[in-house]
């Protein structure tokens, strides 16, 4: 195990962080994979770009997930299933799993923390993902690379965050739980303070 994993593995040990930037109501539970490979003695995280034709969230960013079926064990066991179908891999095991991020279109979201023993060479489903890519997780736990803004929607305050990366944005619910994921690694128990 080298010393990047062991340090995040380490890390993770903490108690969950709840943040607070989204109470909203939501209709659906839905779970999302944060896929996690070493590359060069470095931690990646691996991202889908959502096909174009698709009718919500069309060219988005996101993380291998989706909508939880009946038919689904369990939410990891919808996250697994979902990583398979749209990228055609799954991970190894899972290290953990975040506190639930409720969207401001209504799925409540469980992210789970999936691990890839080598890279992953994925095969992008094309009706559901254009391509994949990798961002450094160093680059993703850096505060200076989240920015958020409000923006009000029915009558509602609301907080979305942004990550530029190679002149595009991670954005919405997938920048919110890179913003989570954050927040549970380098802030205390105790000590979470809103951005």
């Amino acid at each position: 195990m080298t010393a990047n994993r062991q340090q995040f593995l380490t890390r993770f040990s903490l108690q969950p962080l709840q943040i607070d930037d989204h109470k909203a109501s939501y209709q659906h539970e839905a779970a999302v994979v944060i896929p996690l490979f070493e590359r060069q003695q470095q931690l990646h995280v691996l991202f889908t770009q959502r096909a174009e034709h698709l009718r919500h969230h069309g060219g988005q960013v996101s993380f291998p997930g989706g909508r939880h079926d009946l038919d689904d064990h369990d939410l990891q066991a919808t996250a697994w299933r979902e990583c398979s179908e749209e990228i055609g891999v799954q991970p190894d095991s899972v290290w953990g799993q975040l506190p639930v991020y409720v969207s401001n279109s209504g799925f409540s979201v469980t992210p789970f923390l999936g691990w890839f023993e080598q890279p992953p060479e994925p095969s992008p489903n094309p009706d559901e993902v254009d391509f994949t890519f990798s961002v450094p997780l160093n680059y993703l736990m850096d505060p200076s690379n989240h920015y958020r803004y409000t923006v009000r929607r029915n009558q509602r305050q609301l907080d979305v965050y942004w990550i530029p990366w190679n002149g595009s944005f991670i954005w919405g619910v997938t920048a919110g739980i890179i913003h989570n994921l954050y927040s549970h690694l380098y802030r205390l128990p105790g000590n979470a303070e809103r951005d």
